[in-house]
């Protein structure tokens, strides 16, 4: 067998990776193209009406500002790396604000109030440079960080950039179009995004993503999995809670998934083109199954790829 092609070098991808074989063609016009769901926009670069009420702060660049971090935060930006930590000692909390490349009258506006904390460019000017999505030279490219003791539910808008959240054991949601997303020890993550890599270890709840492109890379799972991509999937889980439900697809890429053996399954593993390399014995697998048997119900379709269950 032969590694596959075109492999994203993520931290859990790279050494799940090596050893299955690749039995998929990744020609992009084998499958739809991907869009964002057009129900909200990718990211809002005004405050709203609520938010506009509240104590706002322009923040010239570069800028600290230290303050009781609230509830909630919502972060909307058309070019950014941020970069979260919900472990910061009592106190400590505060947020920086760089501007990495663009203008010198780029600014961000932040809106602080008790219960949620809002961080927006200064002008919907500054978003429009970038409205192709992918950015365009002279546009306004930040740097955040946040570092708070309390950390509360998350919500990041981007165009393009990364977003690395580390000790937030709060719901995050995240729309991104371009980029990368890290994670260490979170809550639930619900992830939305035309073209990134998802790398992380470690959620205390629910995973769902929607990529249109990209890896993705994930241990230390402990529950329900929703998932689907054009990509290579490695998921790892270290327990599985009751209740839990998986549902992966990759239209275009191989699957991986590692589950405890205590864990009972139901399967409806659905591989038309690859193959299925599994420990379990012929009469516990499965195969595009109706009436699935009693356990967690795991469904995986690798419509172009490989499946390796490690059970």
């Amino acid at each position: 067998m032969r590694p596959p092609a075109g492999i994203i070098a993520l931290g859990v991808l790279a050494a799940s990776l090596s050893g299955l074989g690749c039995a998929h063609s990744q020609n992009k016009d084998e499958a739809p193209p991907f869009t964002m769901p057009e129900s909200e926009p990718n990211a809002r670069s005004v405050l709203t009406e609520d938010e506009k009420s509240q104590a706002a702060i322009e923040i010239g660049l570069p800028g600290k500002t230290e303050l009781d971090v609230p509830g909630k935060i919502r972060i909307s930006l058309s070019n950014a790396r941020v970069r979260l930590d919900g472990a910061t000692k009592a106190g400590g909390a505060s947020i920086t604000v760089k501007l990495a490349k663009g203008k010198p009258t780029c600014k961000t506006k932040l809106a602080v109030s008790p219960t949620r904390l809002t961080l927006v460019e200064a002008s919907a000017t500054d978003m429009g440079e970038s409205a192709g999505g992918n950015g365009k030279p002279g546009a306004c490219h930040y740097e955040v960080k946040i570092a708070t003791p309390d950390a509360g539910e998350l919500e990041v808008d981007i165009r393009r950039g990364s977003l690395a959240v580390s000790n937030w054991p709060e719901p995050i949601r995240v729309r991104l179009r371009w980029g990368e997303i890290e994670f260490e020890a979170i809550g639930p993550l619900s992830v939305d995004c035309v073209e990134c890599s998802i790398d992380g270890s470690g959620i205390a709840g629910k995973l769902r993503y929607s990529v249109g492109k990209g890896n993705i890379g994930v241990e230390g799972l402990t529950g329900s999995v929703d998932g689907f991509t054009h990509g290579d999937t490695v998921l790892r889980w270290k327990k599985m809670n009751p209740g839990s439900q998986v549902s992966v697809t990759s239209l275009v890429g191989d699957v991986i998934l590692e589950i405890p053996k205590t864990v009972p399954l139901a399967l409806d593993l659905r591989v038309p083109k690859g193959e299925i390399y599994s420990r379990l014995k012929p009469s516990e697998v499965v195969v595009n199954s109706q009436e699935l048997r009693r356990g967690i119900p795991l469904t995986v379709v690798a419509e172009s790829g490989n499946l390796r269950l490690l059970h």
